[in-house]
C-alpha cells in the first residue's frame, strides 16, 4: 500500500516538476506562486525515498512472518505425525 502511496505521490510531484521547468527562467524566478512550487517539488524529493523504503520494508517483513509461520506449522505436524505414528506402533 505504502509503495502504491509512493508511486502516486511520484507521479503527481513529476507532473508538478514537468509544469515547473516548463515554463522559461526568467518568469520562474520571478514568480513566488511558482517558488511555492519548487519548493513542494524539492521537499517531495527529500521524504519520498524513504517512504518507498518504508514500503519495501512492510512487505519484506510480512514474507518473512508468512515464512515463519509455515515453517512452525511444519515442525507441528512433523512432531503430531511422530507422536501418531509411534502411538500406532505400540498398539499394533
Amino acid at each position: 500500500m505504502r509503495v502504491a502511496i509512493a508511486l502516486i505521490v511520484g507521479a503527481l510531484n513529476a507532473t508538478n516538476a514537468a509544469n515547473y521547468y516548463g515554463i522559461d527562467k526568467l518568469t520562474r524566478e520571478s514568480s513566488a506562486d511558482l517558488a511555492a512550487v519548487r519548493v513542494g517539488v524539492e521537499s517531495t524529493v527529500v521524504w519520498l525515498p524513504y517512504l518507498k523504503f518504508l514500503g519495501i520494508g512492510m512487505i519484506l517483513a510480512g514474507i518473512t512472518v508468512a515464512l515463519t509461520v509455515i515453517l512452525r506449522t511444519l515442525q507441528t505436524q512433523e512432531q503430531l505425525l511422530a507422536g501418531f505414528l509411534e502411538a500406532k506402533a505400540r498398539g499394533a
